[in-house]
């Protein structure tokens, strides 16, 4: 249908932003009040265990290496840097970014740094990278990204340095007062709780994004595709509360921390002092307002409450788009019946036939293509995990690209070729553990077109035919970042191709047979991206205007043409012709709205496309921040920069204590000195645990290493108040003891993860020594019974299996899947037990869209009086009054049936943000060699965003035990993993 739609423009009279520069800030200023050293600190104190989980960056891809790496090690006063030798020229630029940053400090937000590890990892190819809090460290991945909406036109490790050192900036600067003393007693742990529960990613993601862009002229607060959610939500005159965003939502299409973030700490640099959030993370670190320090440094600085900041930048920003902007949608027809569904129809593909193929995903869906029939959907394939959810159509195949990571090695990853045969309605793997980025086809030659990624983040053009092992490489550059190759024509002579070299984009011809490259368009400061070839022109999006929109290229007059008008942001052009691609066609393009993308068309004529003005296309400049291509200059001497690469061994940082951390739980909680080293391939630990399943208190040392194949782990521990058993003419007597133990424990964790299936695998074999200690004279021994402390070893074996379908954001089960655990464990010399559990959990799609059915049974049989030394394995939120005397077999049968029911998103400020409500249905039948339960009842789990910090699903539940005639009926509290 066609659609013309006219924003009314808000009444600019009735706006909340009222603090902005030049407002006397004096009348609005609240006094600060006195708190006591002391009381601060045990504040400090009571909270900061209770926020160190969310913190635990650092346990990705632990032991994801390979051993026999050649590591080395170059650094300055700031920073080391802990890179493969190819790697020293990138080490280099990081060192010389870290310089200038700390030379010239733009954008201050104090004097303080922390020193820092940084790992340069070269065998990944997600575009991402990552400052860890425990320990204090950072990794670097340094594959760029093909599309360049995703992160812009400049370079990827200059970008990638610049935003995560501004993270270590602003963490440093947290180590004021209180916040300094707590990581002096307590460590890293200490440091990253506070600053999880003081400073919200909100802004620690948003001001590294506005670094970023400021600095360089051409980070992500430069792209239009980065605040296009956003605009289109105010456009919409959307504009949902502080709470709402500060917590996400599963109704509403809620940009995310770093849109909003970069919003919130822009309009603090635009409309007060140039120290404003220098000012607000110091106080907060000075815990000044106690309670809720970073929203009362706000409050004290502004003369405006966090939830008033954010209107007053809604405003500011809406405001500003319709003075700005035209903000009537021009015409174009849809194509699939409107809908306010969150979702987003990514790409529109068309065969020879006309039949139409639709990539998409939405709240309730992981990335599928459907086969479009009118406007019904049939679903063809699931796209897989992959790093540029792009599809080529070539024939009756549709081409792309899956990631999977190595089944030992995590940090080595892959991305293959597949395609989807239209006729057989099946998927095909082309290659195996390759690193092709983007894919193109040519049925007439058989030749593939693809962009492989090397090592240090450059990457190459190649062809090769399938099932040939040669692979010509086309085209090479270091400095130049190449997308997304498309053969020109069916002789397979020449191709095109996109590249970013310098900040700037371009788009090339290359002709195979001349090996000549010639630039179309460019090289330009825009994005220019995924282009679509016709023989006469090529389609493609572009940030020209500095709104995204659809342009064409003709190849006869050698002209830019726009195409679309679009207010928001165009993408991933598809052309159908309409005569054989002469001079009437139609466009379908990817447009955004505020209910996610939608599919939209236009019908062409390029007559008229010709005569069309570049003046026509809407307009749109950032707000806040300064468009200068160039970036800012550095200005270093040669001494700023030298650093000279030295051998690091891998054992050099084996052992680094760093936090005092608290496991918080129900049954076995625990408190423990880490230990971590910098390449994440081991961990160690002293500890002090209590478990509830006895009443027992264990201390103890672990060390797990993780460069070689198996995980090795050896445990020495002791623990107190243990229970030894024995039965004496049918009369159990216990006498108290403790035990002093030690455990070598290998493992081998392999990762088997293909397409949209996540698949675990995990083999593990332990071996312990045990030494009892009690006294042989106590008087709760029989006079007749002559018992000493005993040497017993105990081993076990244990199979952990996991096998399930990608979730989608508002699924709870996974729509379908298993797991499985097989476990055996004896102990042996002098006295024997022994123990064999297996339980496996069935994962089956439910009536509707977000629900599903779990099923869960359980099997365990035993040696009589084998808990006297082996844990009971079978797990259940009842109670099964075990009869340890005479228990051997025993088994759990659930059946769990999980819907949600509402959505409410209720808010108490700084507390909880509602989310969620579901309800269980559930029956559980346990049988043993001794006794029979049943149970059925309902659970009402609530999921909410606790302290604006972790999303947790928790509820009640009611369960009646039947065959029992008193107090049948009972209430408890139940967690989803419970299930």
């Amino acid at each position: 249908m066609l659609a013309c739609t006219t924003i009314v423009r808000p009444d600019k009279n009735n706006t909340r932003s009222n603090a902005i520069r030049g407002i006397d800030q004096s009348t609005l200023l609240l006094r600060q009040q006195n708190k006591t050293g002391l009381f601060r600190f045990l504040f400090l104190f009571c909270t900061l265990f209770f926020t160190t989980g969310t913190s635990l960056l650092s346990a990705q891809n632990f032991g994801g290496v390979p051993p026999g790496k050649a590591w080395k090690i170059k650094g300055n006063e700031y920073i080391d840097v802990i890179y493969n030798q190819s790697g020293s020229h990138i080490a280099d630029t990081v060192l010389l970014l870290v310089n200038w940053v700390n030379k010239f400090d733009p954008y201050s937000l104090g004097s303080k740094r922390e020193h820092v590890n940084i790992v340069l990892r070269n065998e990944n190819l997600a575009t991402n990278g990552f400052v860890g809090y425990i320990p204090f460290r950072s990794e670097f991945y340094l594959s760029g990204a093909q599309n360049p909406n995703v992160l812009g036109y400049n370079d990827w490790i200059r970008l990638l340095t610049l935003h995560e050192y501004r993270h270590v900036i602003q963490y440093s600067n947290m180590r004021w007062g209180i916040s300094r003393i707590a990581r002096d007693i307590f460590g890293d742990a200490a440091q990253a709780g506070v600053f999880n529960l003081l400073v919200p990613d909100w802004f620690s993601e948003g001001d590294a994004v506005f670094f970023e862009s400021q600095v360089t002229g051409g980070g992500r607060g430069q792209l239009p595709a980065f605040s296009a959610d956003f605009r289109a939500l105010l456009l919409e005159d959307e504009k949902y509360s502080y709470w709402k965003y500060r917590n996400g939502s599963f109704k509403d299409l809620v940009p995310n921390k770093y849109v909003h973030g970069y919003m919130m700490t822009g309009f603090g640099y635009k409309n007060y002092q140039e120290h404003f959030w220098r000012d607000v993370l110091h106080e907060t670190s000075q815990l000044k307002g106690l309670i809720l320090p970073f929203r009362k440094a706000i409050q004290r600085n502004s003369g405006l409450k966090l939830p008033d900041f954010h209107d007053a930048m809604m405003d500011e920003y809406q405001r500003y788009l319709y003075d700005k902007m035209e903000t009537t949608h021009p015409p174009s027809e849809e194509l699939l019946p409107t809908s306010e569904k969150i979702k987003n129809e990514i790409q529109l593909l068309i065969d020879s036939a006309g039949t139409k193929y639709l990539l998409e995903n939405s709240y309730d869906e992981i990335s599928t293509v459907y086969r479009l029939e009118g406007s019904k959907k049939k679903k063809a394939f699931s796209l897989g995990r992959t790093n540029d959810p792009y599809l080529t159509l070539r024939g009756n195949r549709i081409y792309f690209t899956n990631t999977e990571v190595g089944s030992r090695w995590t940090n080595r990853e892959f991305s293959d070729i597949y395609y989807y045969d239209l006729v057989k309605n099946k998927v095909h793997r082309v290659t195996r553990h390759k690193k092709y980025l983007a894919v193109d086809y040519q049925p007439g030659t058989g030749r593939y077109l693809a962009v492989e990624a090397g090592k240090n983040g450059t990457n190459n053009i190649v062809s090769f035919r399938e099932g040939d092992d040669q692979v010509d490489t086309l085209l090479h550059d270091n400095n130049t970042y190449y997308s997304y190759p498309r053969w020109m024509s069916a002789s397979g002579d020449e191709l095109i191709f996109t590249g970013r070299k310098y900040g700037k984009m371009s788009l090339s011809t290359y002709d195979i047979s001349s090996n000549v490259s010639q630039y179309l368009v460019g090289p330009v400061h825009e994005t220019i991206s995924r282009p679509f070839v016709t023989p006469s022109c090529i389609y493609f999006s572009s940030s020209k205007s500095g709104i995204d929109n659809i342009y064409y290229y003709d190849l006869k007059s050698a002209e830019v043409i726009p195409v679309t008008k679009d207010i928001i942001g165009a993408y991933n052009p598809t052309i159908q012709s309409l005569n054989n691609y002469d001079e009437d066609e139609k466009l379908f393009f990817s447009a955004k709205t505020a209910s996610g993308q939608r599919i939209q068309s236009i019908p062409l004529s390029r007559k008229q496309l010709r005569s069309a003005s570049n003046n026509s296309v809407p307009e749109y400049t950032p707000l806040y921040v300064t468009t200068n291509a160039e970036g800012l200059k550095m200005d270093l001497t040669p001494e700023d920069t030298i650093a000279i690469g030295k051998k690091y061994s891998p054992a050099r940082h084996l052992i680094h204590f760093h936090s005092l951390y608290l496991e918080p739980s129900s049954s076995q909680p625990k408190l423990s000195l880490l230990s971590n080293d910098y390449l994440n391939t081991t961990k160690a630990g002293v500890y002090g645990s209590y478990l509830r399943t006895d009443e027992s208190f264990e201390f103890g040392a672990e060390m797990t290493y993780a460069g070689w194949y198996p995980e090795l782990t050896l445990n020495a521990n002791h623990r107190f108040n243990r229970k030894l058993r024995f039965q004496l003419d049918d009369i159990i007597y216990t006498l108290p003891k403790t035990e002093t133990s030690i455990n070598a424990n290998a493992s081998v964790p392999l990762n088997f993860s293909r397409r949209h299936m996540t698949h675990f695998l995990r083999f593990t074999g332990q071996y312990g020594w045990t030494k009892e200690h009690f006294d042989p004279t106590a008087m709760e021994l029989p006079p007749q019974v002559k018992l000493e402390p005993r040497l017993f070893q105990s081993g076990l074996f244990n199979v952990d299996w996991t096998f399930r379908r990608q979730m989608a954001y508002r699924d709870i089960f996974p729509k379908w899947g298993v797991t499985g655990n097989l476990l055996a464990k004896r102990s042996f010399s002098p006295g024997e037990s022994w123990l064999l559990y297996g339980g496996q959990d069935y994962y089956l799609p439910g009536l509707f869209r977000n629900d599903g059915f779990k099923i869960d049974w359980q099997l365990q049989r035993n040696s009589r009086l084998a808990n006297n030394f082996l844990a009971f394995e079978l797990r259940t939120t009842h109670n099964l009054d075990y009869d340890y005397q005479n228990f051997h077999t025993g088994g759990i049968l659930k059946l769990n049936y999980l819907f949600p029911l509402a959505y409410p998103e209720i808010v108490i400020p700084h507390v909880l943000y509602t989310k969620r409500v579901a309800v269980n249905l559930f029956t559980e039948y346990f049988q043993s060699n001794t006794q029979s339960k049943t149970w059925t009842g309902m659970d009402v789990f609530l999921t909410a965003r606790y302290f604006n910090l972790f999303d947790f699903t928790a509820g009640l539940r009611i369960s009646r035990q039947w065959n029992q005639e008193s107090e049948p009926w009972s209430w408890s509290a139940v967690f989803l993993h419970d299930l």
